[in-house]
């Protein structure tokens, strides 16, 4: 059954607002956490909750708004320990996402030529009945480039979730799918997000810079942006893509002293929390402070050690939308990142990267361990057979 939950986990469309919060069919396996025991917790993982739960806590005495956020940090970490508990002793969730994938990208194809044979009416009705194009809606047209959302709320929620799977699959025949993704649900946001992880491959080559500088560099930069340039920009006719993306920073470099490093106490009428669309880094430096991003950026540089460019990814990403953080797919695919990262630690020697086009595996490791002469299928992994 949570084989089932976790492919729900990449569609958006299908959340319930309860009480302000999205609730997802994947938060189902939650309350069957309760029945497990011997949980293991992650040392980067933890530090990461308690600094986050203690930050929220810290700013709640100023901004009660922010409880809301701790109760999605609490959901999303009960999520993070379900997946933990469900999918240890097998390689599973890479089938399952995989297959989820696959999916999102043949409903966002039949979307789009729905739309360019003139049927638009039948990709926009699964939308027009469970989301009531309350979020976006399944088209979009801007600056005339023609946009999907697939099963996503709105074509941006598919393309960072095509832009940021195609570094963690490592499977060829998906990655192709997530390039078809990446460029029916085209955004502005991912061209930025390509333009940063080619300049992280520069970096890395020329001055031999790790992930985690780089990151705060690129923290630096918007910075810099933001005091040098936003203002003329945000009186312009795409001012409003700006503003977006970057008022949060505009508050914060407005505060000074202590604020500077646990965050605003006052942002006046604006309320900044998961929910808005204000960028990751904007509203983590406006409410948590320095210390918020470096958590932030220290804890994606960690999870990310053998997969930079997907954590880089989220982190771009995040620039432009912190509702990005909001959605189990953020929590699946760090999941994914770092159990990755954990088996690639316990196999040194081992190779993730030898896959040949069209194929489907058992497993993600399976195929250089057959090479070794060692078969270590599960009967769990069987998905694709």
């Amino acid at each position: 059954m949570h084989q089932i939950l976790a492919l729900f986990s990449l569609w958006t469309i299908f959340s319930i607002d309860f009480l302000g919060l999205a609730l997802y069919p994947s938060y189902l396996a939650i309350p069957l956490l309760l029945l497990k025991s011997k949980i293991k917790y992650p040392k980067s993982i933890t530090i990461l909750v308690l600094v986050f739960f203690l930050l929220s806590l810290m700013a709640m005495t100023t901004k009660i708004h922010l409880a809301l956020d701790l109760a999605r940090g609490i959901v999303m970490t009960l999520y993070f320990l379900s997946l933990m508990t469900f999918f240890k002793r097998d390689k599973t969730i890479f089938n399952t996402i995989d297959i989820s994938i696959i999916i999102l990208v043949i409903y966002g194809c039949f979307q789009y030529i729905s739309f360019l044979t003139g049927n638009q009416e039948y990709g926009a009705w699964l939308h027009s009945k469970i989301n009531n194009d309350l979020y976006g809606g399944p088209y979009d047209v801007r600056s005339g480039i023609f946009r999907v959302s697939s099963l996503t709320f709105e074509p941006s929620y598919f393309a960072f979730t095509c832009g940021i799977y195609f570094f963690i699959t490592k499977r060829k025949l998906v990655q192709i799918f997530c390039l078809v993704g990446y460029f029916i649900s085209f955004s502005l946001i991912s061209l930025y997000s390509a333009l940063g992880l080619i300049g992280f491959c520069l970096c890395k080559k020329i001055f031999k810079m790790n992930l985690f500088l780089y990151m705060i560099l690129i923290f630096l930069a918007h910075i810099v942006f933001v005091h040098t340039y936003y203002s003329s920009l945000a009186s312009l006719d795409i001012g409003s893509t700006f503003v977006a993306r970057y008022a949060g920073l505009v508050k914060y470099l407005q505060s000074s002293g202590l604020e500077f490093i646990i965050g605003v106490s006052d942002t006046g009428s604006e309320i900044i929390t998961i929910k808005r669309a204000f960028s990751n880094i904007s509203s983590l430096v406006v409410n948590f402070g320095v210390i918020g991003i470096l958590a932030y950026t220290y804890f994606l540089s960690k999870v990310g050690k053998t997969n930079n460019m997907a954590v880089l990814s989220m982190y771009l990403y995040g620039f432009n939308y912190y509702y990005l953080t909001g959605w189990p797919s953020f929590v699946v695919f760090v999941y994914m990142i770092y159990i990755n990262e954990k088996n690639a630690s316990n196999r040194k020697s081992a190779s993730v990267c030898d896959h040949t086009l069209l194929q489907f595996r058992t497993n993600n490791f399976e195929s250089t361990q057959l090479n070794q002469g060692t078969n270590l299928s599960s009967p769990g992994d069987n998905l694709y057979r």
